[in-house]
């Protein structure tokens, strides 16, 4: 009986043993595996024009842990949304982390990781229309590679004004630094415009011009080109114009509009005067064009008006401003200006204008703005001349050479 009782409890010990055994094999046969992950990041919004910044906490779930295992993210991608066809750009950087401790159940791993989110994926996700995009990253175990979890985060794009990006001056002038220019039909003619800004940011504007079909009257400008492009740091850039037309003779404007950032002063054009042939790009006589202000040798201020008495036939007027050489000086009697011209004779003038401008035959005054006065320098002397033109281009008079100084 008594032995009977003890085959029993062996047999009863044995099943037990076993089943403990088994469940060992059990659960150290099993794999460990990412189950889930998620993310969060630190700031949520990139600027416009820059590489921002930020920081993201991957937080990794993982099952049945043994001794050794590692989470492991080979890059980082960028999209234009989770699940969407356009990739915008890569981190090529692991994000990993040894989670190894030998037990079963659920485990988090949380990974940190700072990103430098490139302007130029900036700059392709705002070129798509898109307001944000994301950041994505696929998670893996070492024991089984072939279960990934992915986890996003999302970067809102901000405008150049959140970088405090502002443009600060515009100066516009021709690719040979003139201000006003004359030239013959198919002439080869850019402008370019010269910006200094603070901050970062990306400028939107358009360049534009008026043809002769509208600039004896009120300009009426058409579209020429549009320029999207980011500035980096506070500074200066230089934007040209696509080539200018020049295929008909008479008065063009052309100016570069800032659309964005909006800026605190108005467009500012400049003009050129397209000639039918060579000879009415030399100025001609007769010297019939009379000067009414300012007198001879007076000074330049900033409400001065520059006036001329009209000429028959003429189609606009355009004034030239030249430099003198450093060394000119006054002619004797020069406090009694205005009772006489200089004694340069207009045809000697040569090289291009350092300022100038061109308006229709209906106005005998004008004023230079502030730009254009920034050709000038100051205490330094120029000469200046008006010029009647006809509508075939050619100078149908000119007047006399006066000087004008800068205080």
């Amino acid at each position: 009986m008594e032995l009977g009782r003890l085959s029993t409890m062996q047999k009863t010990l044995g099943l037990m043993l076993f089943g403990v055994l088994t469940l060992a094999l059990m659960f150290t046969s099993a794999q460990a595996e990412v189950t889930g992950a998620t993310a969060t990041v630190s700031p949520s919004r990139v600027a416009l024009g820059r590489t921002s910044p930020v920081v993201a906490n991957w937080r990794v779930e993982t099952s049945t842990l043994a001794a050794g295992d590692r989470v492991i993210s080979t890059q980082g991608t960028f999209w234009s949304s989770y699940g969407g066809d356009v990739m915008l750009g890569s981190v090529p950087r692991q994000a990993t982390k040894n989670v190894g401790n030998a037990a079963a159940g659920i485990f988090f791993t949380t990974i940190s990781e700072v990103v430098s989110v490139p302007a130029s994926v900036v700059y392709k996700a705002q070129k798509l229309g898109l307001s944000s995009f994301v950041y994505v990253r696929t998670f893996y175990d070492t024991e089984s590679p072939s279960d990934t979890e992915d986890a996003f985060v999302t970067l809102t794009i901000t405008g150049g004004g959140a970088a405090g990006f502002s443009i600060n001056r515009q100066e516009t002038e021709f690719d040979d630094g003139s201000a006003v220019r004359r030239l013959l039909r198919n002439e080869p003619l850019h402008a370019v415009t010269q910006l200094s800004y603070s901050g970062s940011g990306m400028i939107k504007g358009v360049w534009e011009l008026a043809t002769p079909a509208t600039t004896y009257g009120e300009p009426v400008y058409r579209r020429l080109s549009n320029i999207r492009q980011f500035f980096g740091a506070s500074g200066q850039a230089s934007l040209q114009s696509p080539p200018l037309e020049t295929g008909q003779p008479g008065r063009y404007m052309v100016r570069f509009r800032i659309e964005e950032p909006v800026t605190g002063f108005s467009d500012y054009a400049i003009e050129y005067y397209v000639a039918q042939e060579a000879a009415a790009i030399e100025p001609l006589p007769p010297i019939t064009l009379v000067l009414t202000t300012p007198l001879h040798g007076a000074y330049l201020h900033a409400d001065t008006r520059f006036s001329w008495q009209p000429v028959a036939d003429a189609q606009a007027y355009q004034l030239e401003v030249f430099s003198q050489p450093t060394a000119a000086s006054f002619p004797e009697g020069v406090a009694a200006a205005g009772e006489f011209e200089s004694g340069k004779h207009p045809n000697t003038l040569t090289g291009q204008p350092v300022a100038g401008a061109l308006v229709p035959a209906s106005q005998t005054q004008l004023g230079l703005s502030a730009i254009t006065q920034g050709h000038l320098n100051s205490a330094q002397s120029y000469w200046w001349r008006v010029l009647a033109i006809g509508r075939e281009g050619r100078v149908v008079s000119q007047s006399p050479v006066r000087t004008v100084r800068l205080p």
